[in-house]
Parts: C-alpha cells; structure tokens; sequence
C-alpha cells in the first residue's frame, strides 16, 4: 500500500513540475538557441523602426547572463522589440520571465513588457514596465496614466561601464509573475508578483480589457537602457492540480498520521471562477478561525511549514509547485480546512 501511494504522488509531483519546467505555449524562452549572421534567437521576431536594422532588437547575451549560457538583451529606442505569438490564445493564463535592469531616473524606464490579445491589437494589452526607483508599474487607459502596482520594486544592477548596455556586469535577477483571469467579459483581472510578493485584483489596461492573450512582446522601443530578459513561460495555470496534488498527498499521509479532522466540509467565499486549495493548519481551533478568506489559509499553511511531521511534508510537496499554480493557490478563493493532527 505505501508503495503504491508513493507511486501515485510522485506521477503527480512529476507531471506537474514537468509542465512548469517548460515553456509552455512559447518557444525558446530560454533564449539557448539563436542562429544567423548576425544571431538571432529562433522563435522570436524583430521589430525596429523604419530605417533601422531589426536584427538590432536584441543582443544574443553571452557575458552577462540570467541562467544558462545566453539571455536576451533588449536594446533600448529605435522602436525595437522582440516579440512571438503563443501557440494558443488564453483566457486563464500564467507569463513568468526572470529579467535584470539598470537604474532609470524621471519618467523613464527600463524593462517593458506588453501581453497582448494579438498582434495587431492596440487594445487589450497589458503593459507593465520598470521606472524610476524600480518601480513596477502598468498603464491604465482609463486614468490616462502609469500606475504602480502597489509597492513593488525590482532590484537593479550597477551600470559599471555607463553606457546602460550590458557588457560583463553580474546581473541581479528579478522574477515577474502575471496570473489573469479574463473569461468573464465583466470581470477580468489578473495578479501580479514580483520576486514573491503580490499585488491582487488588478484591473488596468491600455484599452479594452482583453478576452485574452495570445501575444508577447519584450519591448526595448521606449527604454531609457537596455534590459536583459530569460525563461519566459506563458501557459496555463493549474490550481484545480495543486488541489489534486494535496489531496493525493492526504491520503498518502494518512496511515502514518493521527486523525485528520476536517472542518464541517466548510468552504469560505466560494468563487466558481477559481479552483479549490486544500488547506493544512492547526490547531483544528486556530484554523476554524483563521480561515476567513484564502490569505488566511495560506497563512495556516505556512505555519505548518514551521512545525513537523505530516504537515511540514504537505508543505514541501506544495511550495515544489510551479510558481504559476502557486499564485494561483494563494489568490484562490474556494477554501477547505485540514488540522493534521
């Protein structure tokens, strides 16, 4: 029996990091393959400006890299940019890439990235950018103006030859995390992370909110510096997964665990849109009366992770999750409450 419980969480665990492990519907975001004279990432288009070279979008980055043995260097003006269209439009969708900036000051900015509902659209876009100070920022038609995206802030690297290129500096990696949800042509929204922390519920566009995605463009047309970019993946999220996974886990656990009590069945702020999160706290007190909404949950999770035995194995398995599925979990709103005893 152990052995076969074994077998079936690691199939679980192993599919789904196997899909975060990829790129999911875009190509080379890994920026390992480039071909040419001049090179030129495979999968990725060139834009610039008419009189402009497109092939000068982007440097092949091989001294200052992200991961790897290469990463995309978005050059700055020239209306230059890289962009791909995905293999599948979304309307749930998870974009993640790993990128490094220099420091910009006044308006300008650094990195820019635009998720857009095709390539041709002016509306339905997402357009987020670095500015001053590090600020994390998307553009809001509606307001007719940048707004930053609560406090967060990327980190920056030192520019050591002044010349807001990249040539040998060791570059300070930031993560951004975009979960949308766009299927409800009345509430379409989407979360934001960046290096861990989140802001939800964001509801900013350049235009009309998009039914969904299905165009990436790394944007080096308004930059005041060239920014360096790597392990783009655009895909899908899965929390209805992470709800599987945990409750494969459950069982798996359960011949080595002391009663686990569930809650009454009780669900808190069930949203149809949003799959549910097995939660595992305690004491069962603490957690009947934490759990007011899904932060709280997550919260009891997080605790567990303090503590040892069975809760502390659910919590390793959890956080091994795509970073995609993790957002999702912890912005989800259907909710059951496990003590682990």
């Amino acid at each position: 029996m152990k052995r076969a419980l074994f077998f079936i969480v690691s199939a679980v665990v192993a599919a789904l990091c196997g899909q975060s492990a990829s790129g999911g519907f875009i190509s080379n975001g890994n920026f390992e393959t480039a071909s040419g004279d001049p090179l030129e990432f495979t999968h990725w288009s060139y834009h610039a400006a008419s009189g402009t070279e497109p092939n000068t979008a982007a440097v092949v980055q091989a001294d200052s890299v992200i991961s790897g043995n290469r990463s995309a260097e978005i050059v700055r003006s020239g209306a230059r940019s890289i962009e791909q269209q995905a293999a599948e439009a979304l309307a749930t969708f998870a974009f993640e890439m790993d990128f490094a900036v220099f420091p910009v000051t006044g308006n300008n900015r650094s990195m820019n990235v635009l998720l857009r509902e095709g390539a041709s659209a002016s509306s339905g876009v997402m357009n987020l950018r670095v500015a001053a100070n590090g600020q994390l920022q998307v553009y809001d038609t509606s307001g007719g103006t940048w707004q930053a995206i609560g406090s967060l802030a990327a980190n920056t690297t030192t520019d050591t030859g002044s010349l807001l290129e990249w040539n040998g500096e060791d570059p300070v990696m930031n993560h951004l995390e975009v979960v949308g949800y766009l299927s409800d042509p009345s509430d379409r929204y989407y979360h934001v992370t960046l290096n861990g922390s989140s802001v939800y519920g964001l509801r900013w566009f350049s235009g009309t909110s998009p039914a969904a995605i299905s165009y990436i463009q790394l944007n080096g047309a308004s930059s005041a510096s060239n920014w360096l970019v790597d392990n783009v993946f655009f895909g899908v999220p899965e929390p209805s997964s992470t709800a599987m996974l945990a409750m494969v886990l459950l069982l798996a656990l359960a011949p080595w665990r002391r009663g686990a009590e569930r809650l009454n069945g009780t669900r808190f702020l069930h949203d149809p849109r949003e799959a549910g999160v097995w939660c595992f706290g305690g004491p069962a007190r603490q957690c009947r009366a934490a759990v007011g909404h899904a932060t709280d949950c997550v919260r009891e999770v997080r605790r567990g992770a303090r503590s040892r035995g069975p809760a502390r194995r659910v919590w390793n398995a959890w956080k091994e999750e795509s970073r995609a599925n993790k957002a999702a979990v912890e912005t989800a709103s259907s909710v059951d409450c496990f003590y682990l005893g």
